[in-house]
């Protein structure tokens, strides 16, 4: 008859509470069983980092904690041109549509990141600009066709109750004119300030070659412009 300690050394540690019960061995202490490795997910690792996202549902994860949502395709003298990396953008949408709010704790080249794949997803070829080298445009969006299409688009991550001003639109438009583009765009998280878009001298271009884009218009535009190819 095999001994008590011959016992404990002949069972296998996993699930021993399990083994000890069938055998009648109820005084043989209970084993804990060890905690499972999560099998590896790639779409956890951002293509521009090694740090590996928290286990959480991606749909409760903050905006810029989801996956990168573009690649570089090819370097420029001023920035890179983009591709949209599909499933995390769609993910993105989805948490920035589920809570609004979340657009204030979006660090800025992140929300850049984020129009710029807007404009992918309808189809345009975007440029993501490098921050030194911006001269008053984050993203350059260009469709090709009878006609080519080029829009400007300044970037601005404010926070609640800041306010984009005049001169920040006054400095768009003289982009736009310098660089013979088709329209500006000014997106911010926040909201711009009281009048603008009834100003006598930005009615007549507002909305076909400016565009003033706030914090709550954001995310419907997002969704709308990622949706369709407005200019096709």
């Amino acid at each position: 008859m095999l001994s008590p300690v011959q016992v404990r050394a002949s069972l296998p540690r996993i699930r021993l509470d399990r083994v000890a019960t069938s055998r009648g061995l109820s005084w043989l202490p209970q084993v804990e069983e060890p905690p499972r490795r999560r099998p590896f997910n790639p779409a956890l690792f951002s293509n521009s980092t090694t740090e590996v996202l928290p286990p959480l549902a991606q749909d409760s994860l903050p905006a810029w904690l989801v996956p990168a949502i573009i690649t570089p395709l090819a370097k420029l003298q001023d920035g890179s041109i983009i591709e949209l990396v599909e499933p995390a953008w769609r993910a993105l949408l989805a948490v920035l549509a589920k809570d609004q709010q979340l657009r204030f704790e979006i660090p800025w080249r992140k929300l850049e990141e984020i129009v710029a794949a807007a404009y992918r997803a309808a189809g345009f070829k975007v440029e993501l600009t490098r921050r030194s080298a911006d001269r008053g445009r984050d993203v350059i969006a260009t469709l090709e066709g009878a006609v080519q299409v080029r829009i400007l688009e300044s970037v601005k991550a404010l926070g609640e109750g800041r306010r984009v001003t005049a001169e920040e639109v006054d400095a768009l438009i003289g982009v736009v004119g310098r660089n013979n583009a088709s329209k500006g765009v000014i997106t911010t998280t926040a909201e711009f300030a009281p009048g603008i878009a009834k100003e006598p001298e930005y009615l007549p271009l507002i909305p076909q070659k400016l565009e003033l884009v706030d914090g709550t218009a954001l995310v419907p535009r997002l969704l709308k412009l990622s949706s369709e190819k407005p200019f096709e």
